[in-house]
């Protein structure tokens, strides 16, 4: 039996569990077993049972999840600083399923490594893109295929503030604007300095290529310098100015860089608006590959972090 702890009830957090009992005939049967959410860690416990009386399965006590032996499998969509929790979930048996790419990328080879020893399954397929199967797909290509680069957009409030750019805006009012609107965090400094695309790109490139692209191997330039009249006059020459992720393996290192770069406005990149994100793969046999979709969004990314869970071997 899948026994679940969900680590944040968020917008993710609250979407993974409403979808799971909305699909959970579907759930049990692609798992092989039956499966159950029996703890919901919250920061605010009186807030989560006054919006929803109906649910007792509210903790604030991270240990009822990560020490429960029943719970055999931990769900974390706080994006927060949870490493020590994590380690000690997997050192307790815990199979880890994480949409948070701050920790994947902080820890990755060592998330890798407590998988391993411990032998537990370790996912992270929302980290990286909400609800494009970017990471799976990944592994499959490798197994034919050595990939050479990868070109992405990756982070939907840099894409909402330099289409609003187009509409004549400031970066200050298109940033207000995607804040009022929902695409960007009260702090959106992660988004629009780069580092959240950074982050994302570290995740893409070391599985890419096989081993580890550090974050400080990466150069970064976000988009806080970006002006109205640079966006216009992209905009004029037809082309749409991208944060663009981008990573290529050569034969003496790999060269990864998160820049504002101007792509022609009806390539696939070009052609993104809002939340969509995408992943360009170039690889030796199958040539260009493409995927697109939504990259943020409560139900796009808990359809990622479902389709983790679907994949667990049998418990």
């Amino acid at each position: 039996m899948r026994t679940i702890g969900i680590l944040g009830f968020g917008t993710v957090g609250k979407s993974v569990y409403d979808i799971f009992n909305e699909q959970k005939t579907s759930v049990e049967k692609a798992l092989g077993s039956p499966a159950a959410v029996k703890k919901i860690l919250v920061r605010d416990i009186e807030k989560h049972r006054r919006e929803n009386p109906q649910l007792n399965l509210f903790t604030q006590d991270i240990n009822e999840v990560i020490e429960d032996p029943e719970i055999n499998t931990v769900i974390e969509v706080t994006g927060g600083a949870i490493f020590p929790a994590i380690k000690q979930a997997m050192i307790n048996g815990k199979d880890i399923i994480t949409a948070n790419k701050a920790l994947v990328s902080a820890h990755m080879e060592e998330l890798h490594r407590l998988a391993d020893e411990h032998r537990v399954e370790l996912k992270y397929e929302a980290s990286v893109g909400g609800a494009i199967p970017v990471i799976e797909k990944i592994a499959d290509i490798k197994c034919l295929n050595e990939i050479t680069g990868i070109q992405a957009v990756l982070n939907g409030t840099c894409n909402y503030i330099l289409t609003a750019m187009e509409n004549k805006l400031s970066f200050a009012e298109a940033l207000e604007k995607a804040q009022a609107q929902g695409f960007a965090e009260a702090d959106p400094s992660a988004d629009i300095d780069g580092l959240d695309t950074m982050r994302k790109l570290r995740i893409l490139a070391s599985l890419a290529f096989g081993i580890p692209v550090r974050e400080q191997d990466i150069a970064v330039e976000g988009i806080r310098a970006v002006g109205s009249e640079e966006v216009l006059t992209r905009k004029a020459e037809g082309l749409k100015l991208k944060l663009i992720a981008e990573a290529h393996k050569t034969p003496e290192d790999i060269r990864a860089s998160v820049k504002p770069v101007p792509v022609p406005a009806g390539t696939v990149l070009g052609s993104l608006v809002n939340g969509e994100n995408a992943v360009i793969i170039h690889c030796s046999n199958a040539g260009t590959l493409t995927f697109k979709g939504l990259g943020a969004g409560g139900r796009p990314t808990a359809f990622s972090v479902l389709k983790d869970l679907l994949n667990l071997k049998t418990r």
